[in-house]
């Protein structure tokens, strides 16, 4: 049998294994449990990172879905410089009502009706518009031509 003494003793090696295993396991855990933080603060970054990216990338789709007509620019053949100034005035004008609305809302057709054989005084003379063209972006564009009213 074993006597007290040697059973003691093979305890008291037991436990001191014990607590070095157990310091040793605790200082490999503290090193993973630092790793395991640096990671985490790496992945809450580049999660912040990607958020600010989506909101950026949302809010620019979102702006390219809604893509207003800025301005009004005309174009006038036929006319005197002075004539023209006059009537492009009056023209813009007209076209102001579709300033601010969205590309994708203002019909072509309609601003064409608008103008195409609408006649104006023009220097105490009647002269009739006519619509060459009309490019719609952000920059409502219109190219007229202004001929003689025809006699009524």
């Amino acid at each position: 049998m074993v006597s007290r003494g040697r059973l003691a003793a093979w305890l008291a090696v037991w436990l001191l294994g014990a607590l070095i295993g157990a310091a040793g396991a605790t200082v490999q855990m503290g090193r993973h449990v630092d790793a395991v933080m640096r990671q985490r603060d790496r992945l809450e970054q580049q999660v912040q990172e990607l958020q600010g990216r989506l909101q950026r990338l949302e809010a620019s789709l979102a702006e390219q879905r809604r893509r207003p007509v800025r301005a009004t620019a005309v174009r006038i053949s036929g006319l005197d410089p002075s004539e023209e100034l006059r009537l492009r005035r009056e023209v813009q004008a007209l076209l102001q009502e579709v300033v601010g609305r969205e590309v994708d809302q203002v019909d072509p057709a309609l601003v064409a009706g608008m103008l195409d054989g609408r006649l104006m005084g023009l220097g105490g003379r009647p002269v009739a518009l006519s619509v060459r063209s009309i490019w719609l972006t952000d920059t409502l564009t219109v190219s007229l031509e202004v001929r003689a009213a025809p006699e009524s």
